[in-house]
């Protein structure tokens, strides 16, 4: 139940920003409300999760099961059952809808860090949103000891890009003038490189 409940709120945060940040609501989450829509009424109507109707499944679904289809739903509930099962979608949303609008005024500063970002890149991962809301930026700030293994890795990137430069010219070299053995370009690389 609480999975369901959680893709609720993740569904209404669209509707609950816009709400929040423009004081308007446009027709952009109408597809997130419906998912809403479908979810409460399963929870509610196919999984028995309605506390107030109890582990019960309201509705029977009619499918021809050969061609994989869904043929409609038939009603076998009173008008009672129907106003409550109406009573328990709307109290669910409510308190979703409520609930996802104080998370979100709660972490505005990292909602407006999001869509900034999202202005910015398109996309962002999983890691990039644990930053945002933890940092306020998309990557999180380097530590000391990161500072250190990047100055590192530089370092050492650097190193084995001149190293190779200098093997490279010392073989082009020695291609040219295969003559010249010693000198500049022999200096200080080990025997086995130069062969």
């Amino acid at each position: 139940k609480s999975y369901y409940l959680a893709q609720i709120r993740v569904a209404l945060g669209g509707r609950a920003a816009e709400q929040i940040v423009f004081n308007e609501i446009s027709s952009g989450a109408s597809g997130d409300l419906q998912s809403v829509t479908r979810i409460v009424r399963q929870m509610i109507t196919r999984l028995g999760m309605s506390s107030k109707l109890g582990p019960m499944v309201f509705g029977e679904q009619q499918e021809q099961v050969f061609l994989g289809k869904n043929l409609g739903h038939e009603r076998n509930y009173g008008e009672r059952v129907a106003e409550l099962i109406d009573k328990e979608m709307h109290d669910i949303v409510s308190e979703a809808y409520a609930d996802t609008l104080r998370i979100l005024r709660e972490h505005l500063d990292a909602l407006k860090s999001m869509a900034n970002a999202l202005m910015e890149v398109e996309t962002i991962n999983s890691v990039q949103v644990k930053n945002l809301v933890e940092y306020g930026t998309l990557d999180a700030p380097q530590t000391e000891a990161d500072t250190a293994e990047t100055e590192f890795t530089h370092i050492a990137m650097w190193s084995a890009a001149n190293l190779a430069a200098i093997i490279t010219a010392n073989f082009k070299f020695r291609l040219i003038f295969p003559f010249f053995n010693q000198g500049f370009f022999s200096q200080g690389i080990p025997s086995s490189l130069m062969r």
